[in-house]
């Protein structure tokens, strides 16, 4: 969930939270732990860098030294297929 586009929550229970600081609130203490310095990787960039993530698993925003002359470029690519992904193999996550 991005957090500026946050204006009303749907909770499990049935309850629906409106007000804009209450829900605002909410995301944060949802989301602080997934934005922990210690899982945040910030890149000084360069000519040529290329990321690629998967935009709905990914919290995303400018870090690092942007400069207001220099320009981000974002290419959307949607992949379709009738099964998910495969994930790593356990051997290979056990070696990273």
């Amino acid at each position: 969930v991005h957090p500026s586009a946050v204006a009303k929550l749907h909770l499990g229970d049935g309850t629906v939270v409106e007000d804009l600081r209450e829900v605002r609130a909410v995301v944060h203490r949802l989301q602080r732990p997934g934005i922990a310095p210690a899982l945040v990787w910030a890149v000084d960039w360069e000519e040529g860098d290329l990321a690629l993530f998967d935009n709905h698993g990914v919290l995303h925003s400018v870090t690092g030294s942007f400069e207001p002359e220099e320009v981000r470029i974002f290419r959307q690519c949607n992949l379709a297929a009738s099964r998910g992904p495969l994930g790593p193999l356990p051997e290979d996550v056990a070696a990273a």
